[in-house]
């Protein structure tokens, strides 16, 4: 997780991509899929094709539901910086970072020394976790959301809001 994050932090934060909150969410998960890419590469060619139906359900969503988690809270620290120290201005980011690692590692070791099922279990509490964190930021209106005319009086907030942002 933590590798992914970083890679989700200098391009978040080095390219300037996160211009509303979705996209915290969606700029980790664009890092976690291409790392889940680079992962099943790799389980393919040390353990054959017959691992590439597994790896596409399991791997790459539950990557992506991960840093989805971390991906609100970074995406929140940038748009509102929080006040306080180092460490306080950034402590939901860093345990999200943590938790997440934890739980990954959790699903790892039921996947490998109890059962798949118990796995199955871990990684689906992180989609539902997901569900909400994803059912949240869409409820903030877009800058780039086309209104028709008669929803003018909808616009203008979510343009306003942008340019706060921005």
């Amino acid at each position: 997780e933590w590798g992914k994050f970083f890679v989700f932090w200098a391009v978040a934060r080095g390219f300037k991509k996160v211009k509303e909150p979705r996209d915290g969410v969606l700029v980790a998960m664009m890092v976690a899929l291409g790392f889940s890419f680079w992962e099943n590469i790799q389980y393919i060619l040390i353990y054959g094709l017959g691992s590439v139906p597994t790896r596409l359900l399991w791997a790459s969503s539950g990557h992506m539901a991960y840093a989805a988690i971390w991906g609100y809270f970074g995406g929140q620290v940038i748009l509102e910086p929080p006040e306080g120290g180092r460490f306080l201005r950034y402590r939901y980011l860093l345990a999200s970072v943590f938790v997440t690692s934890f739980v990954h590692g959790m699903f790892n070791f039921l996947v490998n020394w109890v059962s798949s099922g118990a796995g199955l279990f871990i990684d689906l509490l992180a989609y539902i976790v997901t569900l909400i964190i994803l059912s949240e930021v869409c409820r903030v209106p877009s800058a780039y959301t086309q209104f028709a005319v008669k929803d003018a009086r909808k616009a203008v907030p979510a343009i306003l809001a942008a340019m706060e942002r921005d």
